[in-house]
């Protein structure tokens, strides 16, 4: 069976849309190799952000192959865009699960990107083959009448047919990140919108994730779209730390999104060519 190619946007569409011009298109910033100069150029948010297959389920029925990101992701995402639409209107989320919804996406984007998937592969993978060990030796003792008369054509046939149910249920454990975003939910929340020529980029790595939830330093920062920033803390005088100074709170944010980028930063001008030039992959992240 030939497996159909898909688009999974690691940087959800409705999210990456919000820095389109009237054109409808962002500016993609993007150093094709380590040594060259940044390129930027105009695209549709559908047209970054992604990687092929990283989220398709092998050696499954064609209805369940795509379930990471046609049940899971879309579940995910569709409350999260209606959770951004409000933020972006009325500067605030006063319900709970407006709340959850968003915390949810902000864990979302620390745990979707390719790097993270390779490594719950890998966990899937070193999983599932300590299971199969453990088993072989005693598979006659318990097989049952329905299962392959040898160990070999049971692994066989359970790597044709199932193998990977078990990695779409690690996705899912994933993804819940029930305790980091509960710990978000309860810390002080604040949406800022700026005015003044002030513009916020956003990149393949948009979340600022600094310190452990018990500290008191812990905060999170997030470009909600070229003029709305969120902030949480764990406490208000952080939160009056991090927000008394609008101009040096953008400087900072566009700074470790830049750096932290593995490929992409994004923008709605090219303005900040020279500022993501010197930036972008750097790594290098001071914190604020």
């Amino acid at each position: 069976m030939v497996q159909k190619t898909a688009k999974n946007h690691y940087i959800p569409i409705f999210y990456t849309k919000r820095w389109a011009d009237t054109d409808g298109k962002i500016i993609e910033f993007f150093r094709p190799r380590l040594q060259f100069k940044i390129v930027n150029k105009k695209k549709y948010p559908s047209a970054t952000g992604y990687k092929e297959n990283i989220y398709t389920l092998k050696n499954l029925s064609p209805d369940t192959t795509t379930w990471i990101e046609d049940f899971l992701f879309k579940i995910l995402d569709n409350k999260a865009s209606l959770s951004l639409d409000y933020i972006s209107q009325n500067l605030r989320a006063d319900t709970s699960d407006l709340r959850c919804s968003f915390g949810r996406l902000l864990w979302s984007l620390l745990r979707r990107n390719p790097e993270q998937i390779i490594k719950l592969r890998l966990l899937w993978d070193e999983a599932h083959l300590g299971v199969m060990d453990s088993i072989e030796d005693e598979y006659q003792k318990l097989r049952s009448p329905q299962n392959p008369e040898t160990f070999e054509e049971f692994k066989e046939e359970y790597e044709l047919n199932s193998a990977d149910s078990g990695f779409a249920y690690l996705m899912y454990l994933a993804m819940s990140g029930d305790e980091v975003i509960s710990h978000l939910i309860n810390c002080k929340w604040k949406f800022i919108r700026f005015s003044g020529g002030f513009s916020l980029l956003t990149s393949d790595r948009p979340v600022l994730f600094h310190s452990g939830a018990l500290y008191s330093d812990f905060h999170v920062i997030f470009a909600i779209s070229p003029d709305i920033i969120f902030v949480a803390t764990n406490t208000e005088s952080e939160m009056i730390r991090i927000t008394s100074n609008y101009r040096i709170l953008i400087k900072y944010y566009n700074d470790v999104v830049s750096k932290q980028a593995k490929n992409y930063v994004y923008g709605c001008d090219i303005s900040h060519l020279n500022f993501v030039e010197k930036r972008l992959g750097k790594g290098v992240v001071q914190n604020f």
